[in-house]
């Protein structure tokens, strides 16, 4: 499952609110962080799960073909830290940069696969720049999301005391594009998801 969205728009609240449902139903869950934007009380939240922060392409890359067999893994995310290196590269560096993340999807997929186990990856949407009106915004990284059979994008619906986001389907397996997939509230209270649909 990928997910991606503007910056804002609740993909860490999700993660977030996901792996601790998981480690209260007895689940194993492994947190790669690679923002470090998570707060204090949200990494509390992740207490029982296996935590790991690091923001180098390298070690995420090491990390993806390494996995601990668990029920679910999470990669929160994989487009801002290649989007950081990305800026400085030269084209041939930055085809290298989206074959490694292509090849972290695969490894993602590979070990879904091999442990009967979920992979959600967090992703930023592509750069809106150039592109002609109407053009679908996709997830960062070309080809890397054809390894995702789930891609849901989150939207900010309404901002306040409490911040409300949806999540839609942009491809699944089940439900057509733009379907609703589910509705979330993040306030000082924490984070509520609603009416998981897929």
């Amino acid at each position: 499952l990928e997910i991606f969205g503007d910056s804002g728009t609740g993909k860490s609240k999700f993660a977030v609110e996901v792996a601790r449902q998981t480690i209260a139903a007895g689940k194993t869950v492994f947190y790669l962080d690679t923002e470090r934007n998570l707060s204090k009380e949200e990494v509390e939240k992740l207490k029982g799960c296996q935590y790991k922060y690091t923001p180098l392409i390298s070690e995420i890359s090491s990390l993806t073909r390494t996995l601990p067999k668990v029920d679910l893994v999470i990669v929160d995310s994989i487009g801002f830290p290649i989007l950081t290196a990305y800026a400085r590269m030269n084209m041939k560096q930055k085809g290298d940069a989206l074959l490694n993340m292509i090849a972290i999807f695969g490894d993602l997929k590979e070990w879904a696969y091999r442990n009967n186990s979920i992979a959600i990856v967090i992703n930023q949407p592509e750069s809106d720049f150039n592109k002609e009106p109407g053009h679908l915004i996709r997830p960062f990284g070309d080809k890397s999301q054809f390894a995702a059979k789930e891609i849901w994008k989150t939207e900010v619906t309404q901002r306040g005391q409490v911040t409300k986001s949806a999540i839609q389907a942009v491809r699944s397996r089940s439900v057509g594009h733009k379907t609703p997939i589910a509705s979330m509230e993040v306030s000082n209270s924490g984070t509520i998801i609603k009416g998981v649909k897929a």
